[in-house]
């Protein structure tokens, strides 16, 4: 019967059935488009297509198909709808549905790369082009429910929808985490009982909207927090409007985006059509101050008050809570089945300045630490000419290409290839470590990739002897599974191990990777001893470990040798030592060793102080992409270091700092929009970057972002929150955090009064002698005005008087 269904509608509606040895008529170039899509040339035809595999189970049947066809006869004659090839019926179960191929990409990257060029007028024409397509569905009642800019194809400059997504990734869960940025938040509020409908749309076309107006991905920076940036977004978060941007464009998307009361796609559409270019012509003028915020994360903008209420007035926000997680865990459960059965990929087999985080700050007079520290689819050329595949470029038999069902083990390589220039780039550390996870969740998002799935596939692995170290990096960072200590450490220890180490005619090729895997490991291990990760504290052992990869011939192990003498971690503290091994990895190239070096050359630590020399190393450090040499040398150009003072400069190196999640570096991007520093002063982005910083455990960050919950800074006065961050500021060890905490428990701000708690504090900030000399530590422990001299002596006799007492 269902065979009969497929054969008459095919035959009615003139569906083009390829013959099966249309397989011998193509060869692919290895380019994957999503998890069953693939890019391939027409022999014959001279022409690049795609095709989809797709494979019908319980989940999605024959008739499923057979009715998406349907809603696709209704539009295709759209001139932005992605156009249709035909079907090559593989078996029973499985079809291959060929359509045209888009040659400008996805619509983000096709944003990425010529935004600069694209002026208001290219931005209103693609946006009118989505809508009209759109509207074309709705008419049709259909809708497409999976709208983001990694969905959307660009053709020549044209808008292309791509409608086939309706049905090609029903069971793909996961897609609702990772673009929830456009994602209904009323679906996102309760997952197992709201049905995504034409409204959703309307919500997906006004962050596409946005998302066209400045050609930045919605929320970018806060993706990897993923859970909270959720809960905002229901909440109410959205995008701020871009400088520059037209009043009618602007007004058009806030609406859209509403959490309810949104507008049909008929009104959507006719207020897009009545811009007119004088419209254009304003917003043009006015376009020169969006270049600096090409490269920043542009931060919230909430709904209007009136709708904002109405929602969150709802429910209490811990019931919100309970029923979003309730919901999402339902979600899950019933989604097992769908995604165990999900489309198979059709990927062929491959045959063939911060001393270490937080440990050594230098507080400066505006407050801020000298720290030392350490596409989605393969472009085509729009000329049709260039379709020739290159030498470089795997070919493979297409019926083998479509029966393997093995993940792509490319991938894993790649992956693990990114793992280890990050690692050696950035260093793992408390300050550093945020951005080598940024990189990887980065890749692994760009690729249509579970993190989970990956890490199974890593311990699964017929090589996995030479992913130890990445396998250990996801347990002891949470990427894809808990987080995991013990785990981390069994599969550190068994990548430094010897017996792991070793070679058969079958691994000649992986030599590269068994190698840097056991130089990962062994630092890692260092790093877990250091830090008492999974393991007691032995500094010993951490600098046997650091000293044993130097032997082995890791550039990256002298550097955390030299952190070894410089902190005394294991040996006698030694900052000439510290110098000397920092320098011999500084000059074989590693980035992480070349800030160092330039911070010893800035503070005359273990050499001469030398401001031009510390300039130069991290100008070598920010060159080869470290996150925190990116900052330091936005700290020279802002103070001067080595180099005339050029503020805009300064903020330009803090922003590549702060979008690879360095703290310290969204620390310093804070007070430069604090205290209009190479910007315009607003207190909202600087109260929301510091937030950033604090998240990832940057003492500095947690201490100024307890200022501006102290003194109502970018956010309402809160003296609770201000309390909270202020300890855990100091105890992350920043000697600013302490004394504030200090004070705070002191006057009793956001905390009761407790002064033998105030005077611990006190001590542990200042770590001075009981001299009376040291009563002006006192005062002048926080360059604060909340201290009077009275007060300073009642905390030095109060110092006295606790010692007494406890002797």
């Amino acid at each position: 019967m269902a065979q009969q269904l497929e054969n008459s509608f095919l035959e009615i509606n003139n569906i083009k059935f390829l013959p099966y040895d249309f397989f011998e008529q193509i060869e692919t170039n290895g380019t994957v488009l999503s998890s069953n899509s693939y890019r391939v040339v027409s022999k014959n035809h001279n022409k690049i297509i795609v095709l989809n595999y797709i494979v019908h189970s319980q989940n999605y049947t024959l008739e499923d198909f057979v009715n998406e066809l349907k809603k696709y006869k209704k539009v295709e004659l759209h001139e932005n709808v992605l156009k249709f090839i035909g079907i090559i019926k593989q078996s029973k179960d499985n079809v291959i549905f060929a359509h045209e191929y888009a040659y400008d990409e996805t619509l983000r990257q096709y944003l990425k790369k010529n935004f600069k060029s694209i002026s208001w007028i290219d931005k209103l024409r693609l946006a009118r082009q989505l809508v009209s397509a759109i509207k074309c569905l709705h008419e049709n009642d259909i809708f497409h429910t999976k709208l983001h800019s990694k969905n959307l194809l660009v053709h020549k400059g044209d808008i292309r929808l791509n409608v086939f997504n309706t049905f090609q990734y029903q069971s793909s869960f996961s897609d609702t985490f990772t673009f929830i940025q456009y994602i209904d938040p009323k679906y996102l509020q309760n997952l197992e009982i709201y049905k995504l409908n034409k409204s959703s749309d309307i919500y997906s076309i006004g962050v596409l909207l946005w998302e066209i107006s400045s050609g930045i991905i919605p929320f970018e920076s806060e993706l990897i927090h993923g859970y909270s940036l959720l809960k905002a977004i229901i909440r109410g978060k959205r995008e701020v409007t871009i400088p520059g941007t037209p009043k009618k464009y602007r007004k058009i998307y806030i609406e859209c985006w509403q959490h309810d009361q949104r507008p049909t796609i008929q009104n959507v559409s006719n207020n897009l059509n009545s811009i007119v270019y004088n419209d254009l012509f304003d917003a043009e003028e006015n376009n020169e101050n969006v270049e600096c915020k090409e490269n920043s994360t542009i931060e919230s903008e909430g709904l209007n008050t009136t709708d904002l209420l109405q929602h969150t007035n709802l429910q209490s926000e811990i019931e919100i809570e309970l029923k979003l997680m309730s919901s999402i865990i339902e979600t899950l459960k019933k989604s097992k089945t769908s995604l165990n059965e999900k489309v198979k990929p059709i990927l062929p087999d491959d045959q063939n300045v911060e001393k270490n985080n937080d440990d050594q700050k230098v507080e400066n007079n505006n407050d801020q630490e000298v720290t030392s520290n350490n596409d989605d689819q393969e472009v085509m050329s729009n000329n049709e000419d260039e379709q020739e595949i290159t030498d470089d470029q795997f070919l493979y038999d297409l019926k083998t290409l479509f029966t393997n069902n093995n993940d792509e083990p490319q991938f894993l390589y790649d992956l693990s290839k990114l793992f280890i220039d990050q690692f050696n780039i950035q260093g793992v550390s408390k300050g550093t470590s945020s951005s080598i996870i940024y990189e990887i969740t980065k890749y692994i998002d760009k690729n249509y990739k579970n993190p989970k799935a990956i890490l199974v596939q890593y311990c699964n692995h017929q090589y996995r002897s030479c992913f130890t170290s990445i396998i250990g990096f996801f347990y002891e960072y949470g990427i894809g599974t808990e987080v995991n200590y013990n785990k981390a450490f069994e599969m550190y220890k068994e990548a430094a191990d010897d017996s792991c180490f070793t070679f058969n005619d079958s691994l000649n090729d992986l030599s590269y990777f068994l190698k840097e895997n056991q130089f990962i490991g062994l630092i890692s291990l260092g790093s877990l001893y250091t830090l008492g990760k999974g393991i007691a504290i032995n500094q010993q052992k951490a600098f046997q470990l650091f000293l044993k990869s130097v032997a082995k011939g890791s550039i990256l192990g002298n550097c955390y040798v030299g952190d070894c003498y410089y902190f005394g971690r294991g040996v006698i503290e030694n900052k000439i030592q510290s110098f000397y091994w920092s320098l011999k990895a500084a000059e074989e190239g590693n980035a992480r060793a070349q800030n160092v070096v330039g911070y010893s050359y800035q503070c005359g630590e273990g050499t001469f102080k030398d401001e031009n020399k510390a300039l130069e190393w991290y100008e070598k450090s920010a060159e080869k992409g470290n996150y925190l040499g990116y900052c330091n040398l936005g700290r020279c150009y802002q103070e001067g270091i080595g180099t005339t003072i050029n503020e805009k400069k300064a903020f330009e190196y803090y922003i590549k700092s702060a979008m690879g999640q360095n703290g310290s570096g969204q620390n310093s991007l804070a007070y430069c929009f604090e205290h209009g520093k190479g910007t315009f002063k607003n207190n909202k982005k600087a109260f929301e970057w510091y937030m950033k910083s604090a998240i990832i455990e940057n003492s500095q960050g947690q201490d100024n972002l307890a200022h501006c919950y102290e003194l109502g800074i970018g956010t309402s006065v809160d003296k609770k929150k201000a309390f909270e961050w202020y300890k855990k500021s100091a105890e992350n060890g920043s000697k600013k955090g302490q004394r504030n905490l200090s004070r705070c428990y002191q006057y009793g701000i956001g905390t009761s009064i407790d002064e033998k708690l105030a005077f611990e504090w006190l001590i542990k900030a200042i770590d001075i002698c009981l001299e009376q000399s040291n009563i002006n530590y006192c005062y002048t422990y926080s360059n604060d005005p909340f201290l009077e001299e009275k007060n300073a002596i009642e905390c030095f006799n109060t110092q006295h008087y606790y010692l007494e007492l406890n002797n």
